[in-house]
């Protein structure tokens, strides 16, 4: 420990000493230069022990936390007057009197020790460039050495002229001819770049590395080739290669030869030379070998010299992609990378697919991300950062890594599917030869394909494994062989935690792409899908995939200023969950009825309950809302339609699974007029044909939503929903009806002997034929077979041909069509005769005068009952009111009616107050302080003797008796929510702070149930925000005997392991309570059926809504919840019959609803309207009188 830290101090003191004593007169620098040179040296020689990646070009410090070379190189970074006085004194020849020329060269020593940390400041300008440069033209050695491996190329190529550069590029290759003629410089055996700066003379091959390391600044600049062409550089490589030398001059005249790749020209040159034998000759562990892998991407990145590789003789390219594997194995971070992106290109061409195949190669990349640290599951961000403040720059350098490893394997798996449905498109018989052969059949040597016609690709060899009976991508080989190899687990770990870091490190996205890319293709085979419905331990919470995944997404929804990338990801992610959801038999049965073609496909049962378990996961995901909240998506705009694309897409597969056919037709997202607005145009001009696929999709959802085949995109949306009622429909009917029927079809054609003989047989009477005219059966109106029947007077001149193959199919599909004619037409229909005309019920007038008249009478009217209503809870006119002072602290905040008096309120302020207050003149009769925080819900029990008060700022509730002195009987802590129970109230629910619902015995004060325990993974996952909600509270049934909680439904009669029913969500706010009918559930704009958990249907206008019943139970009043996004409705509130959920008021106020409350005789309402929190004016609590109008007096 000592000798590690003794350099490091040596070093500070020497600065300490230096800034003493540097500006003394007579004062050497020599020995103080000299002596740092020495610990840099010693330094730089232990950090390079450890074989850092050469290609790494950060700090030390980073490279290897702790290490010496970083300390010192820190040290030596923050003294800025030495760095100054380094440049401006001891590197000028004219600074000082005494030993100029060897205070020079170790300043420049020191200069280009410290290179590896950082430059020297001042070093770039253009008057030292100038001087170093002149020092390597026409500089002694070792002064011409160092300076060579000091100057910065880039800055020379920038400031100096083009002939200079030009002079100097010559100077330096005829240099480098010079070293190569001799060929007897020493053969050093350490491979260390910086050992030989302290002796003297300086080592041949030095000279060459920095030679070697200045010219690759130019090599990129096509205005240098000229004179690299003149100098026959690429020969002199190549000579270099032959001679096997020094390792490292070899590996710096890669570097130098990958630079030159940069131009085709000199790309083509090199390999008529002989070069790619030259470069697979080298050793695959040597330094050399990962230069080797830079050179060989470099060239791919030249189409012409690729193609020249690929179709070279098979000896060479054999050994070509074996030494590339190899690479793959043993070679550093960056060659591992730059031969990930190498065969990133060469799997286009299939004889190189086929040599890597053959060589395991895909067991290679895999296992590039299964070795990186970056998959560690036993860190946290937070923690980790904390733990050493170098570590946050980890994640970016293993994403050098992880990133051009699933590109290669999603180019591997896209270029396999592509030489696929190449092979099996040919096969196919003509007759079912539908894919365009100039499209999948051409060029069958190459496969390239941009990212659209990937998808497409994909979609076609899926259709492809339904037709062929000799194809199935479950046993597809390179998807079966990345699953054995783990792949599809660690994808799952990189999306997660790219998930975690991507507001940390935006360079997360690419990798965080290039990971779901992967996993959409392999995805196509059910059983990597299977691979998603499982628990992963390297997951959080040991949650499965299509929970990671769909997390995700839901991120990328509450993005508000998401961008190219945060939608490219996401619309991958999207892609995985459709090909999750995606039927492919389905889609067969679909073409299979268009076509006529009665030949259906296999379809394997273990396949559908595979298929059923990825859309009952999705589906308690909220797979349904964040899918139908992607059909809305504008931003960001370069990728929107692609992501609706994508979302309708999955849709279709998801409409396969019953529950969700019965859910999607009933939301007011496919009901409204929203899809109408989405499909009028894309969201970019230049998206017009992605517009289509989305708008085909969009049809094909809705006709197998509808059931039916004529489905347009510009029907109405009421037409649309009348025929999912319809096509629910199972008309029932008398048999004898039929028999009737038949017999006068028979009478009519002229079989009056075989109708004499039914009506013998069947025992019906003939005489009702003469009412066979009266039915309501339209022949002419009902379309048959290819044809029309325009006759229908009488069945003697039908054409037999046309009618449907059954009497049964007429009368259903004809009862359809009377039955779609109706205003409300329902699933379940009472039976009907045949020969009576149906007719729609005669609404009730809407004058209430006529109405009560009639009442008098037999026919009363249908829906009278609910225009009274209307008239009723849509007036409401002022009966009085009671201000707060202006203090804002004493605002009021809630309001109930005491069930003691007969019109008595009780207020609660922002200052824990409860106010009792008595019409007609609303003066404070009683004022109590209950809590030091706003009081936020008031409940008192039915019988009056105790009232249940809570506070949100301190989360506490207390049960006050309503006597004189109002005692506190139950406190109850840490909770957002209380309620007494509906029937007998000695019991309270409450909604604790972690989201458990508590139900509490208030005679023994004890806790009798906890539902909904969080250390229960499979209810309640920690970390899972999508399945809990923010404004939950708890709420008992109206018998008390179930509990609704954060979107489950509980049985209090059992014990408290398993919710009876988790409800679909739709939102992330309501939690939901119970109808007073016993039968419903409302969550926010949806009502569920608790019978079957079927969903009723959606109301709009509950969206984010308060909900109150009256006691009858036949009037809902609904009060938004305080939102930013919808300010203007918080001064109104709604009243709506809670039998069908139609409106009967909206009643606008002056101010803010703060909270509302209904007296027991549904006479007054009582509305606590308090003004923004910017303004200063007082709250109020005004009564309304329910069913009178503002501009009644009192006698009227």
């Amino acid at each position: 420990m000592t000798s590690e830290v003794e350099p490091v101090s040596e070093f500070a003191d020497l600065i300490d000493k230096w800034k003493a004593e540097h500006q003394d007169e007579g004062c050497d620098p020599l020995p103080f230069l000299t002596r740092c040179c020495e610990i840099l040296d010693s330094a730089s020689v232990e950090f390079h022990e450890g074989h850092p990646d050469p290609f790494d070009q950060r700090h030390p410090k980073l490279v290897v936390p702790g290490c010496r070379l970083g300390k010192v190189l820190t040290l030596l970074e923050n003294c800025k007057e030495f760095n100054d006085t380094l440049t401006s004194a001891y590197l000028k020849t004219n600074a000082s009197p005494k030993n100029v020329g060897r205070v020079v060269i170790t300043s420049v020593k020191l200069a280009l020790l410290a290179r590896k940390g950082y430059r020297i400041p001042g070093l770039d300008t253009e008057e030292w460039v100038n001087v170093l440069t002149g020092w390597i033209i026409y500089g002694h050695e070792p002064l011409r050495t160092h300076a060579t491996g000091l100057v910065d190329g880039h800055c020379v190529v920038k400031k100096s002229r083009h002939d200079k550069s030009i002079k100097l590029i010559t100077t330096l290759l005829k240099r480098l001819w010079n070293y190569h003629e001799p060929g007897t410089y020493r053969e050093e055996e350490s491979t260390l770049d910086v050992s030989y700066l302290m002796e003297n003379p300086l080592a041949a091959s030095l000279g060459q590395c920095y030679t070697f390391s200045l010219l690759k600044c130019f090599g990129g600049f096509e205005k240098f080739l000229s004179a690299f062409d003149n100098c026959n550089a690429l020969l002199l490589i190549s000579r270099y290669l032959e001679m096997k030398s020094n390792d490292r001059v070899i590996g710096h005249a890669l570097e130098f030869l990958g630079t030159l790749f940069c131009h085709n020209k000199a790309a083509i040159e090199f390999i008529g030379l002989g070069g790619i034998q030259k470069l697979i000759d080298i050793p695959i562990k040597s330094i050399g070998s990962f230069r080797v892998a830079m050179c060989l991407y470099n060239l791919a990145c030249h189409k012409k010299a690729i193609e020249r590789i690929c179709h070279s003789s098979t000896h060479i390219l054999r050994k070509l992609t074996e030494y590339a594997v190899s690479l793959l194995g043993c070679s550093r971070d960056s060659g591992k990378s730059n031969i990930a992106k190498f065969f990133t290109v060469t799997f286009s061409y299939q004889n190189v697919l086929s040599l890597f195949d053959d060589m395991g190669g895909l067991r290679y990349l895999v296992n590039m991300i299964c070795t990186t640290d970056y998959l560690k599951r036993d860190w946290e961000y937070d923690n980790w950062r904390a733990s050493c403040p170098y570590l946050p720059d980890f994640p970016s350098v293993t994403t050098h890594i992880i990133k051009p490893a699933c590109v290669a394997i999603r180019k591997y798996l896209e270029a396999h599917a592509v030489f696929k449905v190449r092979q099996l498109v040919k096969s196919l018989p003509v007759q079912k030869h539908k894919y365009p052969s100039t499209k999948f059949v051409t060029n069958h040597e190459f496969a390239t394909c941009t990212r659209d016609q990937r998808f497409e690709y994909f979609d076609v060899l899926r259709e492809l494994a339904v037709e062929c009976d000799n194809f199935d991508l479950d046993s597809w080989a390179p998807i079966t062989l990345f699953q054995r190899l783990g792949g599809v687990t660690k994808l799952l770990t990189i999306i997660e935690i790219t998930h975690m870091l991507l507001d940390t490190i935006p360079a997360q996205k690419e990798v965080c792409q290039a990971a779901l890319d992967v996993l959409c293709c392999v995805t196509l085979s059910q059983s990597c899908q299977i691979i998603l419905t499982q628990s992963h331990p390297e997951l959080r919470v040991n949650e499965n995939g299509l929970h990671a995944i769909l997390n995700f997404i839901d991120t990328f929804l509450a993005h508000d200023n998401a961008t190219f990338m945060d939608g490219v990801c996401a619309n991958s992610a999207i892609a995985v969950i459709a090909n999750c959801t995606e039927d492919t038999f389905a889609e067969s049965r679909d073409d299979a009825e268009s076509s006529k073609v009665h030949a259906i496909p296999r379809y394997n049962n273990r396949k559908r309950e595979v298929k059923e378990t990825l859309w009952e996961i999705i589906r308690e995901s909220h797979g349904i809302h964040i899918l139908l909240s992607l059909l809305g998506v504008t931003k960001p705009t370069q990728t929107a339609d692609e992501t609706r694309y994508f979302a309708c897409k999955a849709l279709v597969g998801f409409v396969e699974y019953r529950p969700v056919r019965d859910i999607l037709p009933k939301l007011h997202f496919m009901t409204s007029k929203l899809l109408g607005a989405i499909i009028l145009k894309p969201v970019l001009e230049d998206k017009k044909q992605l517009h289509l696929k989305f708008c085909n999709n969009l049809m094909l959802l809705l006709k197998r939503i509808v059931t039916r085949k004529t489905i347009t995109l510009d029907a109405d949306w009421k037409t649309v929903m009348t025929n999912v009622a319809c096509a629910e429909t199972r008309a029932r009917y008398d048999n004898e009806d039929i028999l009737l029927i038949i017999y006068v079809c028979l009478f009519f054609s002229g079989r009056r002997n075989i109708a004499a003989s039914l009506v013998q047989e069947a025992a019906i009477s003939p005489d009702a034929y003469d009412n066979f005219y009266a039915t309501p059966i339209d022949v002419g109106k009902l379309e048959m077979g290819k044809g029309f029947v325009t006759e229908h007077s009488k069945f003697s001149e039908c054409n037999h041909s046309l009618l449907p193959f059954t009497l049964d199919f007429l009368i259903d599909k004809c009862s359809k069509h009377d039955h779609s004619n109706c205003e409300n037409p329902i699933v379940a229909i009472p039976p009907f005769s045949l020969f009576t005309h149906r007719r729609n019920k005669i609404g009730a007038s809407l004058n209430i005068l006529k109405r009560h008249c009639y009442r008098q009478g037999v026919y009363r009217g249908w829906g009278g009952t609910s225009r009274d209503m209307r008239m009723i809870y849509s007036r409401f006119r002022p009966a009085g009111e009671i201000r707060s002072t202006r203090d804002r602290e004493s605002r009021f905040t809630a309001v109930a009616f005491n069930h003691n008096d007969d019109c008595g309120l009780i207020l609660g302020d922002s200052a824990g107050n409860l106010h009792f207050v008595e019409p007609p003149k609303f003066e404070d009769r009683v004022k109590t302080r209950v809590f030091d925080s706003a009081i936020m819900r008031i409940e008192p029990s039915y019988a009056g003797d105790v009232m249940l008060i809570r506070s949100t700022s301190c989360n506490e509730c207390a049960l006050l008796s309503m006597n004189n002195t109002f005692d506190v009987k139950l406190t109850f802590d840490e909770l957002d929510d209380a309620e007494f129970s509906k029937t007998v109230q000695d019991k309270i629910v409450v909604t604790s702070l972690s989201t458990q619902a508590i139900i509490y015995d208030l005679i023994t004060g004890r806790a009798i149930s906890v539902y909904g325990n969080d250390v229960d993974d499979e209810i309640y996952p920690e970390d899972r925000r999508d399945l809990i909600y923010s404004k939950n509270c708890a709420t008992f049934s109206y018998d008390d005997q179930l509990v609704l909680s954060n979107g489950c439904l509980w049985d209090v009669r059992k014990p408290p392991t398993f919710p009876v029913h988790r409800f679909d969500s739709f939102n992330d706010e309501i939690s939901g309570v119970f109808h007073p009918n016993g039968f419903e559930v409302i969550m926010n704009t949806e009502v569920w059926d608790m019978r079957n958990f079927k969903l009723i249907q959606s109301v709009p206008a509950l969206d984010r809504c308060r909900l109150m019943f009256n006691r009858s139970g036949s009037v809902m009043y609904a009060m938004k919840l305080d939102t930013e996004e919808r300010p203007g409705l918080m001064s109104s509130f709604r009243t709506l019959d809670s039998s069908n959920y139609n409106q009967l008021g909206f009643i606008s106020v002056k101010q803010q609803v703060y909270a509302l409350a209904l007296d027991d005789w549904d006479r007054n309402i009582a509305v606590v309207e308090t003004p923004n929190a910017e303004e200063s004016s007082v709250s109020v609590c005004r009564m309304y009188e329910v069913g009178m109008k503002f501009e009644d007096d009192e006698e009227g």
